[in-house]
């Protein structure tokens, strides 16, 4: 079932516009989301609302705000360190972070200068694509970044205090991954799920301090085209991924919290028609969703 929206004029027109979309990501706060419009080198900020008396529609999109910048290169990948702060990964460039102004109604477009840049030379962001970060508190964000042609996964440790300073860089995944897509913290941070791209499933492994440059995965998610973008649920129960050769999301589910062993859906959820699907595949690894946003509690 898809939730009705209810957009203002100005908020159409840019959506309309953006044309081919990579990643999808709410502010902490539920109040903004960031959209990456990949081949129009900007990211689209909307405020989201809710009218709780709509049951027809009761999503809000009620602004609309451009951010533009020559550190924007094909923007693929998104995600918030708080309200204020959005990371981007750049295909044809850098991962980058952004301060972007409070929440209100906004027009035009927000040309920005990044306050930190992760990239060459600073080795080993090579066609930097989907991004997770995890609040290791104190301050300390930990911001892992899938590498896409170079199959890696890098590891980026950034201090907040006194001006979002990175701290270390390292390979935390190498070998095993063929094209990367999509990564997620679980919420806990007890668990990384990685897409697989042209290996059609999904890692899983044990976020811990043993995890090296080449582990095996201690679970699998089966029966997908090309997994891109994946969230787990807030108990951390179940797994959505974004296949974005099929017009589906998929929907895992643990054994409580465990996520150890091979698995294949236990839900497929259509989220395109078929025409919307096919007037969008160029080629078997494109048509369907890219990102996932999962927002389910208790055991789906």
């Amino acid at each position: 079932m898809r939730i009705g929206v209810r957009a203002d004029d100005r908020v159409q027109a840019e959506l309309a516009r953006i044309g081919r979309t990579e990643d999808v990501a709410f502010s902490p706060s539920g109040d903004r989301v960031a959209i990456a419009a990949l081949p129009e080198n900007l990211i689209l900020l909307v405020d989201v609302g809710i009218d709780p008396d709509d049951r027809d529609a009761p999503l809000r999109l009620t602004g609309a705000a451009e951010i533009g910048s020559a550190a924007l290169r094909r923007p693929h990948g998104l995600a918030w360190l708080d309200d204020r702060h959005l990371i981007v990964a750049n295909r044809e460039g850098a991962v980058v972070l952004f301060e972007v102004p409070p929440a209100e109604p906004q027009t035009g477009c927000l040309n920005l200068d990044p306050m930190l840049t992760i990239g060459h030379p600073n080795e080993p962001v090579i066609t930097p694509g989907s991004l997770s970060v995890f609040d290791l508190g104190a301050g300390l964000f930990e911001l892992l970044v899938c590498n896409n042609y170079v199959h890696t996964v890098s590891r980026h440790l950034i201090d907040a205090r006194g001006g979002f300073a990175l701290v270390s860089t390292d390979v935390l995944l190498s070998g095993g991954i063929d094209v990367p897509d999509g990564i997620a913290h679980s919420p806990s941070g007890r668990w990384l799920a990685v897409s697989n791209h042209y290996d059609h499933c999904v890692n899983l492994y044990r976020n811990t301090p043993e995890l090296g440059r080449n582990p095996t995965p201690c679970g699998l998610l089966t029966g997908l085209q090309y997994a891109h973008g994946l969230r787990f649920s807030a108990d951390e129960s179940a797994l959505v991924v974004a296949d974005s050769g099929a017009p589906f999301l998929q929907l895992y589910q643990a054994e409580g919290a465990d996520w150890e062993g091979e698995r294949a859906p236990a839900l497929s959820f259509r989220v395109m028609t078929e025409g919307e699907f096919e007037s969008a595949r160029d080629n078997p690894e494109e048509g369907g969703p890219k990102a996932s946003i999962c927002l389910l509690t208790g055991g789906c």
